[in-house]
């Protein structure tokens, strides 16, 4: 799947480095975040991705203050349950094999029980901040998307790395 969403992203015009990024997640505190998976919206571990097979990076509106950023968890939260938004994926297929278009003027509606995994965060940013992060995302909002915004800044991580040469 992940390989299919670079694709897609690659296709719709997004350049290599914003093409990788194939999935996205909202951190909830705790070591916690709530993410769209395949099947549905549900709450992890962020260890679980730090094993080294996959890239991380975490990025946020820092004009938010912490009383925005608990307000974005707390929206992406409250998707729990929701399944994922397969029509959505059809769309982004369509769109990339197709062309991907300018947006028509219309706003995409928010589901009332499915989402993408970028699109979790974007709802909630949405919702929260009452702006949108790409209003030229009819489909949905890709984890390309939020890599190539200008709202979002990269936060610096401080991880710790074992090395099994030792």
């Amino acid at each position: 799947m992940s390989k299919a969403i670079e694709h897609v992203q690659l296709t719709a015009g997004f350049d290599a480095w914003h093409a990788q990024w194939h999935h996205a997640a909202v951190y909830v505190g705790n070591n916690l975040i709530c993410e769209a998976q395949l099947w549905g919206v549900r709450i992890a571990s962020v260890f679980k991705y730090a094993a080294g097979t996959h890239l991380i990076r975490f990025r946020r509106d820092t004009a938010l203050d912490d009383l925005g950023s608990c307000k974005v968890a707390l929206e992406a939260a409250l998707k729990l349950r929701y399944g994922y938004d397969w029509r959505s994926v059809v769309q982004l297929l369509t769109q990339a094999k197709w062309g991907w278009r300018g947006g028509s003027g219309r706003p995409r509606q928010l589901s009332e029980r499915a989402t993408l995994c970028s699109q979790l965060y974007a709802d909630a940013y949405g919702v929260v901040t009452a702006s949108t992060l790409d209003s030229r995302a009819e489909a949905g909002v890709t984890p390309a998307h939020l890599s190539v915004n200008k709202t979002l800044s990269d936060l610096p991580m401080a991880w710790l790395s074992l090395d099994p040469s030792h």
